[in-house]
Order: structure tokens, then sequence, then C-alpha cells
């Protein structure tokens, strides 16, 4: 009930509240007559209603995993990951399908959330995505697909037209009904960051180089999460340049995700100034896909324009960028590293006085 009521206040102030969709994988709860914990049970015992639908035995999970009793099929196509931790779910099986629809459709109808995160989804073809957001209809839909990415003799390579194409063809054979998190944007902002090499951020074209490049409107940019940063932090972006990096992905097309631990655990100065990097995209109304103007991208700056016609500017690096036309663009957020600059506004006329 409270988590009912919770999400409730949050569509009531326009905050939709995004479930952590894990079915690559799951736990049993009890062993089944050949001693393997494969047997699962739905629970929630309070709700007659969805009593069984997720009852499952070991036919549910993939043929070739530990737990497996046999009778599943192998890995469905597509998915070339394996969770170790725990049994691999057989989407091929109509009956999970069935099962993992109806679950997400009580998920947005009864319990209150309005869009998903898929997780895990390199373990799983992402056609059952699709269809799993045809039949739940969720507002939006966001998959995780962690791939490796290009590295050379010196280190990550600059052409990672591979990694962000893997993501492409993973949004695509969705039919587009899922956005995808930028890997690739956030392998190589870091990068770029990290050791001042701000000539990253432009690919052979011209443009971005991550997903935000070719399919912004289906990229959601992000610094860290709790895998990559946080207390785990397995590929974390650099501390000290972090807040270069939300100057880059907030002023950028794609869909900026803010990292609960930046904003609630770093301290009132460093929330403030996100705060002020959020408020410029806004007030300058930079939709997802916003066109960039890549100005310079050398080792030690990085300088660019977003919209059209352009609304943003924004310098990155140690160089600086001198002042901007004064006659076009004002001062914004600025810090170590970053400074925005935002279109002037207009003077609206004033009513002339009464007589």
């Amino acid at each position: 009930a409270s988590l009912e009521s919770c999400l409730k206040k949050l569509k009531e102030v326009g905050i939709r509240g995004v479930a952590d969709i894990v079915v690559n994988h799951r736990c049993g709860d009890k062993k089944g007559s050949d001693g393997k914990w494969n047997q699962f049970t739905t629970g929630m015992t309070s709700r007659p209603s969805f009593a069984g639908v997720m009852d499952w035995g070991g036919w549910a999970i993939t043929l070739g995993d530990s737990y497996s009793d046999g009778t599943g099929e192998h890995r469905p196509g597509g998915g070339d990951g394996q969770f170790s931790a725990a049994p691999n779910i057989d989407h091929r099986n109509e009956k999970v399908q069935q099962s993992i629809s109806i679950w997400l459709r009580w998920l947005r109808l009864q319990v209150g959330f309005q869009a998903w995160r898929f997780d895990f989804v390199k373990g799983y073809a992402a056609e059952f995505v699709g269809h799993y957001c045809y039949k739940s209809e969720p507002a939006w839909a966001v998959g995780e697909l962690w791939g490796d990415m290009s590295y050379d003799d010196s280190g990550l390579s600059h052409n990672q037209d591979k990694h962000r194409q893997d993501l492409c063809n993973w949004i695509n054979a969705t039919d587009k009904r899922s956005t995808a998190f930028d890997f690739t944007t956030k392998g190589i902002l870091q990068e770029a960051c990290r050791n001042t090499q701000y000539w990253r951020l432009k690919d052979a074209n011209g443009k971005p180089p991550g997903l935000i490049g070719w399919m912004p409107k289906h990229a959601v940019t992000f610094i860290d999460n709790h895998d990559t940063g946080s207390t785990q932090r397995h590929w974390p972006f650099p501390d000290d340049k972090v807040l270069i990096g939300y100057a880059y992905i907030i002023t950028h097309p794609g869909i900026p995700c803010i990292f609960w631990d930046h904003v609630m655990d770093w301290g009132e100065d460093h929330r403030r100034k996100m705060a002020e990097l959020m408020k410029a995209r806004r007030d300058s109304n930079i939709p997802s896909d916003a066109p960039v103007n890549i100005l310079t991208a050398e080792a030690d700056l990085y300088l660019a324009e977003i919209g059209s016609p352009p609304a943003l500017r924004v310098a990155l690096g140690p160089r600086g960028a001198g002042d901007a036309d004064g006659n076009y663009w004002s001062s914004g957020p600025s810090g170590r590293g970053y400074r925005i600059w935002v279109k002037k506004q207009a003077e609206v006329a004033k009513p002339a006085p009464k007589q």
C-alpha cells in the first residue's frame, strides 16, 4: 500500500515511476524432485487475483542451465549472456511470456508503475522486450545492454561504431518500443574527461560519437549507475570530472539520466550545480533529438552549439573557449572544466503606461 501511495503521489506531480524489470533470471523458492532450486511460486498471498500467475517449474529454465530440468530450450536467439548466480529463464516458452505479460500489466494498472527498465537484456533476445512492451503498454521503456567496447594498442579506440551499432540493432529488434542506455557515450565521455582527450567527442562525420549521434530519441545518457559507480565501481566515471560529464549529457541530445548518488550523497553544492545544468536545458527547450554543431574537438577543448537555432553553447576542457557573442549569448552555469552559455531571450514588450 505504501508503494502504491508513493507512485500515486509521483504521478500527481508529473513524475513517472519506473520499475526495474529483472526477467533474464529468477531465483527458485524451493527444490524440485531433481533436488535443484528450480521451483518458483508467485507469493502475493494478499493478492488473490494474482495467485499462481508466476508459478513455474524447471521447464521455465533454459536448456543447458545447471538448474534446468532438461525440458526447456537453448538460450533464446540474440542473447549471449548467461547469469551464473540464478536460473536463466526461457523466454521462448509461451507460459513464461504470458506470465510476465500479466505481471507487467498488474504492475502498471494495479500498482501504479508507468515505465520499465529492463535489466541485463543481453541475456535474452530483444524481440521479447518488444513483446512485453506491446502487451503491457508502458509509457516508456529502457534496456540495459552493456557490451564490450573496442580497444587498440593505445587504449580505447576512437571509432566505437560497432558498439553503438549493437545498441541500434537491439532497439530496432524491439520494434523501437524501448530505448537503450547509451553505454557508448559513457565510455567515450569518461575517457575524454579522464585523459583530457576531448577530440574523442566528435566522430568521423562530425557528429557525437555515441548512440546520441545516431538514434538520439532512443538514447538514455548517463554518467554512472549502481553497477558502474556507487559502492561497486565496476566502470566508474572519474569523480573529479563528474560535473563535466553532466555538463555534456544534460546539454546534448538524448534523454539524460541523473544518478541518485550524485544528487543525494555528494553534498549541497554538487546538487545545486547539477540543478543549474538541468534548468538550463529545460529553459532552453532542448529536445532529445536536438541537432549539435561541433565547433571544436581538440585535446583540451570541446566547443559545441545545441539546438536549431542554437539555444545552448557548451565548452569543456581546461583551455577555455573565451567569450561568446554577447549580442546572442548570455552566461549560464559554469564550473571547473565546463562553461555554458544560453541564448538571450527576447525582451517582453512592456504595456504602455496608463494615461
